[in-house]
């Protein structure tokens, strides 16, 4: 079926899907890869709160525990998501990084440019450029301005 309409004019929302290789010895990087993502998490969960433009985020281990992938969708420019993330949790991705191949360079907070090329690099779009969203005009501020006055 044929779209007659700009979709990207129609949505607010947009996703990153980035899967980069885990460095050998590939099960002893995972292992590491998984307890610091475990233990970042409530520091990763302030900052995507604080940030106030990602509605969904998530690391998997894929291919047999050979890739790491990082998905999110968010509101805005892509240079300029990745750019706020470069700056304010770049320690985090430093130590992610350390595990991966071909990473950007560090400390990634002094390297914005180079983490948001790394991440174009490794971006994989959806297929035919298809994202859904139920709410596509609805930036992440509105939603939740939205269930605040919902509580009141």
């Amino acid at each position: 079926l044929m779209l007659e309409y700009s979709r990207d004019r129609a949505i607010t929302q947009q996703p990153l899907t980035v899967v980069m290789k885990i460095k050998a010895p590939v099960a002893e990087n995972a292992e590491k890869l998984k307890t610091t993502i475990a233990v970042a998490a409530p520091r990763i969960e302030m900052k995507l709160d604080e940030a106030r433009h990602v509605h969904f985020a998530w690391f998997m281990l894929l291919d047999n525990d050979t890739r790491l992938g990082l998905f999110t969708a968010f509101d805005g420019a892509f240079d300029e998501y990745l750019k706020h993330f470069a700056r304010t949790v770049g320690p985090l991705f430093d130590s992610l990084f350390q595990y991966l191949e071909d990473a950007p360079p560090m400390p990634v907070a002094d390297h914005p440019e180079a983490f948001v090329a790394t991440a174009w690099k490794y971006n994989t779009a959806p297929v035919g450029g298809y994202f859904y969203s139920a709410y596509p005009l609805a930036p992440v501020s509105t939603i939740q301005q939205a269930l605040a006055e919902r509580v009141k």
